[in-house]
C-alpha cells in the first residue's frame, strides 16, 4: 500500500504569493516544497532559497539530509543526468557521480541556504530570480528573533528585488500558535482548523493558510507508540497545537483566597488579568485567568500590550512591565514558582508573551 504524504497541489491551486503550511512532523511539507524546488530548477534553471532561523541549521553537518532523500526523484525527473547533490558553501548544487564515486560534472547553484540571524550581515550579489523562497521550520517554542518579522521581509526584498514571480512558503510543525508572523498577517488562529485553507488579501498581497489534516501514514505508526492519553502528544499525533501542562488553581481554593490586586496583559488576540491573591496562611502567590478586553481598558488598572492602541493613559503601558510594588511581587511569584493558571492554554498565552517580553525589554530591574 503506498503512503499518503502532503500534497503542494490543493494551496498551489491558490496562487498565492505566500503560503503557510503548519501540520504534524514527517508528514512531508518540506519534502514537497523541496521537490517542487527541484522540478523547476530541472525544468526552467531557475534556483531557490532555503531559510532558517540561525545558521547552525544551515551547516553541512545538519543541513546534508535535506535534500539526499530526493536523489531517487532527482534521477527520475533528470532522465539519469543528474544523480547526486553537493553542498558547499552554503549552497546546493546538483551533480553526476560515477560508478567510481568520482564527480563528472556539477550544475549551476540549485538551492541558496542561509540563516535569518545573520542574514543583514551577508546578502551579498544579486542571485536574479529564484522560484520558492522556503521558511522551514518557522514556528518555535523558544524564542523568536528581535524584530524577526521586519528581518525576514528585508531578506525577502534583498532576493525579489524588482522581479515577479517569486513564491514564499513557511512551513512549520504546529509547536507554537503564538507566532509573530500571524500577529503580523492579522491571522486569528483560534479560528484555524485542520484539513482547510483560508486565504487572505492584503491590497495586492495574498496569502494561503493551509493547516494540515493527519497524515494516514503516520497514525499507525503514532497509535503503536505515542498513544497515551497526554494530550501533549497531540502534536505528534495528529497536527495539533502543542501545549504544556502548567499549576492550576481551582475555584474552590480561589474562593479562599483574599485578592489583592491585578494587572492585565494582552497579548496575540487574547487578554489575560494576571491577579496577586493570598492565602489563608497569609502566603502570597498570583493566578491568571482569561479576561475581557473592554473590560481591561476600562479597569483603571495596569494594562500592558504589544498593540499599538490609540487609547493611552497613566495606566496604559506598551511592551514592558512598568516597575512598582505590584508588578514587583507579580514577577517575584513567577520567578518562584508561586504561579498557578485557570488552564493550560492560560499558561501558554503566558508563558510566549513572557518569553516576547524577556527577548525585547527584559525585567532584569525585578
Amino acid at each position: 500500500m503506498s503512503k499518503e504524504y502532503y500534497s503542494l497541489e490543493k494551496i498551489l491551486s491558490e496562487d498565492s504569493t505566500y503560503n503557510i503550511i503548519i501540520g504534524q512532523r514527517s508528514n512531508g511539507k518540506t519534502y514537497s516544497v523541496i521537490d517542487e524546488c527541484l522540478n523547476t530548477f530541472l525544468e526552467k534553471g531557475i534556483p531557490s532559497v532555503y531559510v532558517r532561523r540561525y545558521d547552525e541549521s544551515i551547516t553541512a553537518t545538519n543541513i546534508f539530509k535535506l535534500c539526499t532523500p530526493h536523489i531517487n526523484d532527482l534521477i527520475i525527473m533528470s532522465k539519469g543526468e543528474w544523480n547526486n547533490f553537493e553542498y558547499k558553501n552554503k549552497t546546493f548544487y546538483l551533480t553526476q557521480i560515477d560508478d567510481d564515486g568520482k564527480k563528472l560534472k556539477t550544475s549551476p547553484p540549485f538551492l541558496y541556504c542561509v540563516g535569518l540571524n545573520s542574514w543583514e550581515h551577508k546578502k551579498g550579489q544579486d542571485r536574479g530570480l529564484v522560484h520558492f523562497i522556503l521558511y522551514d521550520e518557522f514556528l518555535t517554542r523558544d524564542t523568536y528573533l528581535t524584530d524577526e518579522y521586519v528581518k525576514f521581509m528585508n531578506l525577502l526584498s534583498s532576493f525579489i528585488r524588482d522581479r515577479i514571480g517569486t513564491k514564499i512558503f513557511m512551513i512549520g510543525n504546529t509547536v507554537n500558535k503564538f507566532c509573530p508572523y500571524f500577529s503580523k498577517f492579522k491571522i486569528n488562529m483560534k479560528e484555524i482548523k485542520p484539513g482547510f485553507i483560508y486565504n487572505f488579501k492584503y491590497g495586492e498581497t495574498t496569502l494561503s493558510l493551509e493547516y494540515c489534516k493527519e497524515s494516514m501514514n503516520t497514525s499507525k505508526v503514532n497509535k503503536k507508540y505515542f498513544d497515551f492519553p497526554e494530550k501533549q502528544l497531540d502534536m505528534i499525533k495528529k497536527g495539533y497545537w502543542e501545549i504544556s501542562s502548567y499549576p492550576h488553581l481551582y475555584n474552590g481554593k480561589i474562593d479562599e483566597c483574599k485578592r489583592l490586586d491585578c494587572i492585565y496583559i494582552h497579548f496575540s488576540e487574547h487578554t489575560l488579568r494576571w491577579e496577586l491573591l493570598q492565602d489563608e496562611s497569609g502566603n502570597v502567590l498570583s493566578f491568571l485567568s482569561p479576561s475581557n478586553f473592554d473590560k481591561a481598558l476600562t479597569s483603571n488598572k495596569i494594562f500592558i500590550t504589544q498593540d499599538s492602541l490609540t487609547l493611552l493613559d497613566s495606566k496604559w503601558c506598551f511592551g514592558e512591565i512598568p516597575k512598582n510594588r505590584l508588578t514587583q511581587f507579580l514577577v517575584k511569584s513567577w520567578k518562584s514558582g508561586k504561579m498557578f493558571f485557570a488552564t493550560d492554554d492560560v499558561g501558554d498565552i503566558f508563558d510566549n508573551w513572557m518569553k516576547m517580553t524577556i527577548a525585547t525589554n527584559g525585567i532584569k530591574k525585578f
